[in-house]
């Protein structure tokens, strides 16, 4: 009888003993490897801008402007300016004056449809889609029905250009135009601002044309004759673009004008500069 109850207290001892060993340590979870996100665009970081040559047949010239960072696109605007000045077209599009739901029977207003786009652009970091016909149009991006191609041509085209330097103005859209003169011309000035470097200017003179629709010298191009009429070294609309080409090149427009308003500063231009010196300052005050 004693050998069995001294037995049944070497087995509660035991088992006590090993209620309180410690658990088996668990084997350490492998370090999970980061995972490498990889540049899309091999460009250094930086603002990255690009704006079509010339005005389209619907009056606007259009634009992009990229910021990169790590090799990801992490902002994109695309944007235009009037040949005739005004509000830029995404601006104008959002106050209801571009009219493509009232005229067009769009599903959406312009400037929803470019954000749309842009999105597009950021969310796959590429700028190849599959364009459904020749004049540029996609099922690849829902809600958009506009035509695409000049927003990723230009995308590409301002990837292969040097980011813009750091300027001192602030970004954005500058436009003022002048009282009509005695022949009926409204003078205007729009400047685009884009990482503080000015990027885009135009200057201009819009008026109502004999039917007593809106025209401007530059739209006139040639017809407005100062060459066949008034021996000019150029037209009106090219003096215009070497006085906004100097504006670009020298990020201002500091020149002294004789008492007639000219100045031999700015190549290529001999007509007067005073109503676009005037335009320059009130715009960018």
């Amino acid at each position: 009888m004693k050998k069995l109850t001294l037995l049944v207290i070497v087995l509660m001892t035991v088992a006590a003993f090993a209620g309180c060993a410690p658990a088996e340590a668990a084997e350490p979870e492998a370090p999970t490897e980061p995972v490498e996100e990889t540049a899309s665009f091999d460009v250094a970081d930086g603002v990255y801008y690009a704006q079509e040559a010339g005005f389209a047949g619907s009056g606007w010239k259009t634009n992009v402007t990229l910021e990169v960072a790590g090799g990801k696109v992490v902002n994109v605007d695309w944007n235009g300016t009037n040949v005739r000045g005004g509000d830029d077209k995404k601006t104008l599009s959002a106050n209801g004056g571009y009219g493509m739901v009232a005229y067009g029977a769009a599903q959406s207003e312009w400037d929803v449809q470019a954000e749309a786009v842009e999105q597009y652009l950021l969310d796959n970091q590429t700028t190849e889609v599959v364009y459904t016909d020749d004049e540029g149009h996609t099922d690849a991006i829902t809600g958009v029905s506009i035509h695409v191609t000049e927003f990723f041509g230009l995308a590409d085209e301002a990837l292969a250009n040097e980011p813009i330097a750091k300027g001192d103005y602030t970004d954005g859209y500058y436009y003022a135009e002048l009282a009509e003169d005695d022949q009926g011309f409204t003078y205007l000035g729009q400047f685009q601002v884009v990482n503080g470097t000015i990027v885009g200017a135009n200057l201009n003179a819009k008026s109502l044309n004999e039917e007593g629709k809106d025209t401007s010298k530059k739209e006139l191009g040639d017809d407005y004759g100062m060459v066949a009429y008034g021996g000019a070294q150029a037209e009106w609309y090219a003096q215009a673009e070497a006085v906004e080409a100097f504006i670009l090149a020298n990020q201002g427009f500091d020149v002294t004008l004789d008492a007639e308003g000219k100045t031999d500063a700015v190549a290529g231009a001999s007509i007067h500069l005073t109503q676009f010196v005037e335009l320059f300052n009130e715009a960018l005050k």
